[in-house]
């Protein structure tokens, strides 16, 4: 009787449980999926407002306006960058140093290990960092937002994390054969660590594609605008784009949701990719500190 009564409680728990998570999930997806419904909806019925559950009509003039101005391609090209030679230039680095700190062997690893957990707990901050990007020259660059989130403390611990759980056997059997460093890096260790890989890859990517802050202190140029900036000054009305002839006839908010639909899906399309790498790669380097 008691067994059945504790299965009981686990299957009222499991529901509940079930049902709480997909009430923040819909309350998490609803934003995106209002904005997706709103950006293909006919321009007058949107100006109703409300919610959006369905397209109410069905229009893309809103798509049309956003496609047919250069901003958003060089908005889009920059972001795109960015992303990419990010996230090339973070796992460079951040892998390599995460490589060399696993290996307590090496001298200095302590050092550069306290300094690395020192950055992590007491960062710069906003002010201080602005202050040595303007110094070196950054300024207005879309090398001030890449380069200051290249070396990230976090993700350096959890690939290092995930290192030092790799069998200790084969590098040791490398080390036999006559390799070095470098080549059981590259090699041996990278090719087990894709897991990890894909998990600071996704982060650092979706980071990169959403830069807004770092966007609006650093660059003042719409030449090298990226999406975020762009989708400010469309949602406060201060693009180029609120002049044109054509947005007397668009609803602003049909404008306003297919941009923020055409920023977003990029990131949305490249996640499912490395998704199941994900919960492999956080969990595993996450086991030991």
């Amino acid at each position: 009787m008691k067994v059945k009564g504790l299965r009981k409680k686990i299957k009222i728990f499991d529901k509940v449980n079930y049902l709480f998570f997909m009430v923040i999930g819909l309350v998490m997806v609803y934003p995106l999926w209002h904005q997706l419904m709103l950006s293909i909806s006919d321009n007058f019925k949107a100006k109703s407002g409300g919610f959006f559950f369905v397209p109410r009509g069905f229009d893309l003039s809103g798509y049309e306006v956003i496609m047919s101005s250069r901003y958003i391609w060089v908005a889009f090209r920059n972001s795109l960058l960015i992303t990419v030679v990010g996230v090339v230039i973070a796992l460079f680095v951040n892998c390599g140093l995460a490589y060399m700190l696993s290996k307590s062997e090496i001298k200095g690893t302590k050092i550069i290990t306290f300094l690395v957990l020192f950055t992590f707990i007491f960062n710069g901050g906003m002010i201080p960092t602005y202050v040595v990007v303007k110094q070196v020259g950054l300024i207005n660059s879309l090398w001030a937002l890449i380069l200051p989130i290249t070396f990230a403390p976090y993700n350096i611990i959890i690939i290092r994390s995930f290192f030092k759980n790799l069998p200790i056997s084969l590098e040791e059997s490398a080390f036999l054969d006559g390799a070095n460093y470098a080549q059981i890096y590259f090699k041996i260790v990278l090719p087990l660590s894709k897991p990890v890989i894909a998990t600071i890859a996704i982060w650092t990517a979706v980071n990169l594609w959403n830069n807004y802050m770092n966007g609006l202190l650093y660059i003042h140029e719409k030449s090298k605008y990226i999406l975020p900036l762009l989708v400010r000054d469309i949602v406060i009305g201060a693009s180029d784009m609120a002049n044109v002839e054509v947005m007397q006839t668009v609803n602003a908010d049909v404008i306003n949701a297919a941009t923020i639909v055409i920023a977003t899906v990029p990131i949305l399309i490249v996640y499912p990719f490395l998704q199941k790498y994900f919960t492999k790669g956080i969990m595993l380097g996450s086991v030991k500190g």
